[in-house]
């Protein structure tokens, strides 16, 4: 397999369509971190499709090619926060990966939005990883790979995304219980 760097070299040397194989690489990651900030299927595959766009317009600026899975998935979780921003309050939530709504109802059930509202109070770099890995299914090497981070510090982050998520949800479920 041709590493990111060596297909951003053919992109950049007038064959546009090798793009096609940086996109069938990331689009997994890319959907799934739009999907885990905007929480909506349709929102996720529009941020996900300009966050490509901008990425194919921006790549002869980006310094290291080797960076490329870094790089698109940051620039997608800036796209959907953006869009956040932008949106109107009352659009409802999609369904998720593996998350998914009840049959009928594109809401999520209320213990799947606590615990993706726990997700996204997650500081960026977990956030990042826990959508990667649970939501998108990505191995810790690839995540790795894409964030452009050591593996350790991937299940380091891995790690205490998962205690503080833990520690949350047990403060609310007993904050329930004392109701």
């Amino acid at each position: 397999m041709r590493s990111d760097a060596q297909v951003i070299e053919e992109v950049l040397a007038g064959r546009r369509e090798a793009f096609a194989e940086l996109v069938g690489r990331y689009e997994r990651a890319v959907h799934a971190v739009a999907m885990g900030v905007l929480r909506d299927h349709h929102a996720a595959q529009d941020i996900s499709q300009e966050a490509f766009v901008a990425a194919y317009r921006g790549l002869a600026a980006l310094r290291q090619p080797g960076s490329f899975g870094a790089w698109i998935v940051r620039m997608t979780r800036n796209e959907a926060l953006t869009f956040i921003r932008r949106k109107r309050p009352e659009q409802s939530l999609g369904e998720l990966p593996e998350m998914a709504a009840h049959e009928g109802n594109e809401r999520l059930d209320d213990r799947a939005e606590r615990l993706l509202q726990a997700v996204m109070e997650l500081g960026e770099h977990e956030q990042t990883a826990v959508v990667l890995r649970y939501f998108a299914g990505y191995r810790l090497e690839e995540i790795s790979e894409m964030t452009g981070q050591p593996l350790g510090t991937v299940g380091a982050q891995l790690s205490r995304a998962r205690a503080h998520l833990r520690e949350k949800l047990e403060r609310e479920r007993l904050e329930e219980v004392r109701r």
